[in-house]
């Protein structure tokens, strides 16, 4: 499948526009909307998150956005700069190399400050990846929610990475900027022909719907595997971990996204085992390897399944889960293993236990969104934060 465009990408400049942060009412991570919009109060189709889903508002309410900058048009804050418009910030690592940073290419640092509609401010190895492409903390303006901000000058530039749709040149662009930038201060030695297994038993999402990783960690560390988890590692120790160590192994998802800072051409075995947990497809990371290597791909990569599925078990979307793991015969065949089941066990306890917790988390959530619920309980909210 070839996802690549090479149609040229769209670009505006929109003098005395506004940009506008508003609340999604939605129980996802995806919890804000933002966009662009000209001096009339009309929105601007390319400031679309159209990857992370994060369209922007044309009314709120029964009120639209152009009646709103209407009727308040003098008491709208006006901040006299030329921005660039970044989009709305989500602090998910996988969600941010795809969805968040997608228009960072061909940047004028000089002649722009950089927007982003977030309640988050963007910090860690976020801000650092920023920093890699030039952006610095003092060039970044946050827009919460609730917010209509004017400028002099907005630059919106097109998506150069859409899942499932197509990926970019310009979108490779950045990742290959940030690895020539960075490549010379960085220490290979710490990776160096190393077997990494990269646990996600940390994540707080990852307890929530994932069953069964510990025995997948413990065959793999019988296998010779050294296990690091990636939250704990800096921008600069991801970047050299996907350069420099002889195999990486991970279960689908944010993780594999970091193959976007992987530079190598060489041939080989596959570099990277790809654990699947489920049979629903990941097409973000499949469009990721077919960009980054190309014809090339299964000389790096391998997809090995590690997951249980029948009418019974069965994950709701693959973000949502929950996923019962195990080491499969797949698995173990990939190794020359033989498995042991007294050690690798299913897991059925932990699944059916975090299968009914989402069940439960799905009902609060749904249940705060409401519209009069979420109108009584705000307040609340607020004051405590």
């Amino acid at each position: 499948m070839d996802n690549r465009r090479d149609v040229a990408l769209g670009r505006q400049l929109i003098k005395d526009g506004y940009i506008a942060a508003f609340s999604a009412k939605s129980p996802s991570i995806f919890y804000m909307r933002g966009g662009v919009y000209n001096e009339k109060g009309e929105h601007i189709k390319l400031s679309d998150q159209i990857g992370g889903g994060y369209i922007a508002p044309r009314s709120i309410g029964n009120d639209s956005i152009a009646s709103q900058i209407r009727l308040e048009k003098d008491r709208i804050n006006f901040i006299h700069k030329n921005v660039f418009y970044i989009g709305v910030y989500v602090r998910q690592w996988g969600h941010f190399l795809i969805d968040v940073v997608n228009r960072l290419y061909d940047l004028e640092i000089d002649n722009y400050y950089y927007v982003y509609c977030s309640n988050i401010e963007i910090e860690g190895n976020y801000r650092k990846f920023l920093e890699c492409i030039g952006i610095t903390k003092d060039k970044l303006i946050q827009i919460k929610e609730n917010e209509i901000v004017k400028f002099d000058k907005i630059l919106v530039q097109e998506e150069g990475f859409v899942p499932g749709l197509y990926y970019t040149e310009k979108f490779r662009s950045i990742y290959e900027g940030i690895w020539m930038k960075t490549k010379r201060n960085l220490d290979s030695h710490s990776f160096l022909n190393k077997k990494i297994y990269l646990s996600r038993r940390n994540f707080s999402e990852a307890k929530w719907k994932e069953a069964g990783e510990a025995s997948i960690q413990k065959f793999f560390v019988k296998n010779g595997f050294e296990v690091f988890y990636p939250e704990q590692l800096t921008l600069e120790q991801q970047i050299i971990l996907f350069n420099y160590a002889d195999q990486i192994a991970f279960i689908s998802g944010t993780i594999g996204h970091n193959i976007l800072f992987s530079s190598r051409k060489m041939d080989g075995n596959p570099t990277f085992i790809v654990l699947e947990k489920t049979s629903l497809t990941n097409n973000s990371q499949i469009m990721i390897e077919e960009m980054i290597f190309g014809e090339k791909k299964e000389s790096f990569v391998v997809h090995i399944p590690i997951y249980k599925e029948n009418k019974w078990i069965r994950p709701k979307s693959y973000g949502e889960g929950p996923f019962l793991l195990y080491v499969t015969d797949e698995l173990s065949n990939y190794f020359n293993t033989q498995k042991v089941n007294q050690i690798f066990h299913i897991n059925y306890f932990s699944y059916c236990s975090m299968l009914l917790r989402s069940k439960i988390r799905q009902i609060v959530r749904k249940v705060y969104y409401m519209p009069i619920v979420n109108k009584l309980a705000s307040p609340l909210i607020n004051k405590v934060k």
